[in-house]
């Protein structure tokens, strides 16, 4: 298995915690838990129409490009399937900014980006799809974000600040 990382810069540092591309062939069919991070994330599976994963033991299949919300509980996903997925996982509360969706209408849920924005998914996958590397799939992944910031919402600076402060913190602290 094949597992690159890349962290953008300004101004997308502030919003993006990490862009990620894993490739693999021939691993055995496994389990592994996905556990929740509070983050939302846009994942993208380049040789494969669909994206699998396992919640509460039943299997899901969703159309990629996907957008996974904050999710309060683990699920499982079959690394064997991950052939070649590339993803953005977004720093908590920032996934709104780049896609104004509310939280709690994504909360423990993958959504096909297509059917949220229609057509986006796929001219997006189309670019990664020919773009032959990493460097050049992350490039593609941190223009589209960056065009996005240009129309983008951004959060009352005392959501932000709240969001930092739980985030400093280790374990469960009040909201008040």
């Amino acid at each position: 298995m094949q597992f690159d990382s890349y962290r953008p810069g300004p101004p997308l540092a502030e919003f993006v915690d990490s862009m990620w591309q894993m490739t693999n062939q021939g691993l055995r069919p496994s389990r592994h838990r996905i556990c929740p991070t509070g983050s939302s994330a846009l994942v993208i599976h380049l040789a494969d129409s669909h994206l699998s994963f396992f919640d509460r033991g039943r299997r899901h299949s969703v159309r990629i490009p996907l957008l996974a919300g904050p999710y309060s509980r683990s699920f499982l996903i079959d690394p064997s399937e991950l052939t070649a997925v590339i993803g953005v996982r977004f720093r908590p509360g920032a996934g709104r900014i780049f896609f104004p969706v509310p939280a709690h209408e994504l909360h423990n849920l993958h959504v096909p980006l297509d059917e949220l924005f229609p057509g986006e998914g796929a001219r997006l996958l189309d670019r990664l799809l020919f773009a032959g590397t990493s460097e050049r799939r992350f490039g593609i992944l941190e223009r589209y974000l960056a065009g996005k910031l240009a129309d983008a919402t951004f959060p009352d600076a005392a959501v932000q600040h709240a969001v930092v402060a739980f985030l400093r913190r280790a374990g469960v602290c009040a909201i008040g």
